[in-house]
């Protein structure tokens, strides 16, 4: 095995959701302290109760995301000289190395990234890359197979899950796996197969000893 990579587990949303469910807790001691203290016991019950009941909602979410790759895990491995993408134990896309032309890796827009912080994180984003796009030889293979939502084209194969991997890290480690042909290509809008060419018209000759 070549390369075997798995889905992300999204930790960072799952450790800022527990972060934001031990602030409700804290608020709602605090908030229920000061409502106990000016109306009654059971109105500053309610008041904790609120954000308590939210809190674990948010532990809930964060639990599910931790949980998410476990319940239904996905890997991209490349294994006998095939880049497979698998569903728990299920090849649902499958692409030869050798039928590989032209690898891109997909960013988003620089458009409105602003400023400051935000921009920051906008470009590490745009660095590191949404997608992978596959050009391929042969459309027809036996051997490719690719899942149809991420086929928008006959010759172009894409993927967006999310990875342990970013993106562009992706790109730079299965590109030596690859054929030659794809490195340093960019990825063709067009079909790859030569279109017919029209021979070119004959044009006569003028004879310069014509008078008439």
């Amino acid at each position: 095995m070549d390369l075997q990579v798995k889905r992300s587990a999204n930790r960072g949303t799952a450790i800022l959701l527990f972060v934001g469910a031990f602030f409700l807790l804290v608020l709602g001691l605090v908030v229920g302290g000061l409502v106990y203290a000016q109306t009654s016991f059971w109105t500053a019950a309610l008041v904790f109760g609120v954000l308590f009941v939210l809190s674990m909602v948010l532990v809930a979410l964060a639990a599910v995301l931790l949980m998410w790759r476990i319940l239904f895990p996905q890997t991209l491995r490349v294994c006998e000289g095939k880049i497979q993408w698998l569903h728990g134990n299920e090849v649902v896309g499958q692409i030869p190395v050798a039928n590989v032309v032209a690898m891109k890796v997909l960013r988003e827009s620089p458009q409105n990234m602003g400023g400051g912080l935000a921009a920051a994180f906008a470009q590490k984003r745009i660095e590191e890359g949404k997608g992978l796009a596959f050009r391929i030889e042969d459309a027809d293979d036996k051997d490719t197979f690719w899942p149809a939502g991420s086929r928008p084209q006959r010759f172009e194969l894409q993927m967006d899950t999310p990875w342990e991997m970013t993106y562009q890290a992706l790109h730079d480690a299965l590109l030596p796996l690859v054929p030659s042909k794809s490195r340093g290509t960019a990825v063709p809008a067009s079909d790859p197969r030569p279109s017919p060419t029209v021979p070119a018209k004959a044009v006569a000759e003028k004879n310069p000893f014509d008078f008439s």
